[in-house]
């Protein structure tokens, strides 16, 4: 099955992944450690170990992390796709204000089942109520 695609955002997601390299010393500053960790291990394609340091990330509040742990279960191009998964990040990054995140919701719900729709509101919730920041 062909993910649903955002060309733009997709374009975003490189030029911010290429910055935080690029700029890690500023983003040290204003930013987890874990997070930077996160964009190096996804840099030298180690996307298990990068999804490991976004999820660190997001139990710190990491809005950003919360949205690419999103983007790495929709695309499959480095993590295996699962929507129910994705939604659920995408959810909880919405939820914290990403502007981004409820683009993708909205894009990535009308492809899934009432049900699917609803295990990934029920992950969210049950994420929440354990790593509420």
């Amino acid at each position: 099955m062909k993910a649903f695609q955002f060309p733009k955002f997709q374009k975003f997601i490189f030029i911010i992944l290429a910055f935080a390299v690029s700029y890690h010393d500023i983003l040290l500053a204003d930013s987890s450690i874990s997070f930077y960790e996160g964009i190096k291990a996804y840099r030298n394609r180690e996307y298990r170990d990068a999804a490991d340091w976004f999820n660190q990330s997001a139990k710190e509040g990491d809005v950003e992390a919360m949205f690419l742990l999103g983007r790495m279960h929709y695309d499959g191009s480095s993590l295996s796709i699962n929507y129910v998964t994705a939604l659920m990040w995408f959810e909880l990054a919405a939820l914290r204000g990403l502007r981004s995140a409820r683009n993708y919701y909205r894009g990535l719900s009308k492809k899934m089942s009432q049900n699917e729709i609803q295990e990934a509101k029920k992950l969210a919730k049950e994420w929440n109520a354990s790593f509420k920041k």
